[in-house]
């Protein structure tokens, strides 16, 4: 949400013209800021209370009728909350048409959030995530943009639905990567059971299991894989032990946004071990692998790296 929108919201809380949705929808949005960033904000109630009593004296000022303010005292303690996380630069959350909240990951680093069910979400560089304005309340919908790994609380009344383009993944509870490209979409399963399907068709997963959408010929699959070598872009450092030069272009490809074109398909499935960290350039990590294999990976343009 945009500061500038959220004013608008406040002055009308404070005039009484709100909606109950809008209520609702402010309240919950309270608890999912400070439920996610209290920790980093706030060292204790006391230094929170402080800072809210220092914009509650701002806010008071100009207000005349000294009986409505003690009837608005709640109202303006969730509005003094919410403008300090605005001005620590928390727009990582915002409205979207007013009633949706977009979770947005712009940096360099995986960003990890709460949802208001205790779901938690890592959303990897230039991913979104839009929640549903009825979201934990009618129904558990979310829409992503981009590679997310989910932790998803279980509530076998309200599954937890993900669109992602043209397909829906949905659960229960359980542990999940999503990685959506130009080309496919692929659904890593670590925990549970996964549900995938399109207008046609549907794929059921479980643990070391894909589900992979062809976005060209609209056809679902399904592959053996290692789970874990999926969500490893949501660590600082990675240590990989005995993987094929196929396992570790999945990897380049969520980390660095690199994909590995192969001149010899034989090369796929040569095994490495390297560790590397996720801030070290995509020139290190190739040189080191070039250093001890009898077989090259070169970097070109249009992020991709040439495997002969």
């Amino acid at each position: 949400m945009e500061e500038e929108y959220f004013k608008i919201i406040v002055e009308k809380k404070l005039k009484g013209t709100t909606t109950p949705k809008e209520d609702k929808f402010l309240e919950q949005f309270e608890l999912a800021m400070l439920k996610k960033n209290k920790a980093n904000v706030f060292s204790d109630d006391s230094i929170r209370n402080t800072i809210n009593k220092d914009i509650f004296s701002k806010i008071n000022a100009t207000i005349k009728n000294k009986r409505k303010i003690k009837k608005r005292s709640k109202f303006l303690n969730f509005a003094a909350s919410i403008a300090i996380l605005f001005s620590l630069g928390l727009s990582y959350i915002y409205f979207n048409n007013e009633t949706d909240i977009v979770y947005q990951n712009n940096t360099n680093s995986p960003k990890k959030f709460t949802l208001i069910d205790g779901s938690t979400i890592t959303l990897n560089q230039n991913s979104k995530l839009i929640q549903d304005k009825n979201f934990n309340d009618k129904n558990r919908h979310v829409e992503l943009e981009g590679e997310a790994f989910f932790e998803i609380q279980k509530n076998k009344s309200i599954p937890f639905i993900i669109k992602t383009k043209t397909i829906f993944t949905k659960v229960v509870g359980t542990k999940f990567n999503i990685n959506s490209n130009i080309n496919y979409i692929n659904v890593s399963v670590n925990e549970g059971h996964v549900k995938v399907y399109d207008s046609k068709d549907t794929l059921d997963a479980t643990p070391n299991q894909q589900i992979t959408y062809n976005l060209k010929n609209k056809k679902l699959t399904e592959n053996k894989i290692k789970s874990e070598l999926f969500n490893l872009w949501t660590k600082d450092e990675f240590a990989l032990n005995n993987i094929t030069i196929a396992e570790l272009s999945k990897i380049f490809e969520s980390v660095y946004k690199y994909q590995i074109v192969f001149k010899n398909e034989e090369i796929k499935n040569k095994k490495i071990s390297i560790s590397f960290h996720r801030n070290d350039k995509i020139e290190t990590v190739l040189d080191k692998i070039n250093l001890i294999n009898e077989f090259k990976l070169t970097k070109k343009q249009n992020n991709m790296i040439e495997a002969y």
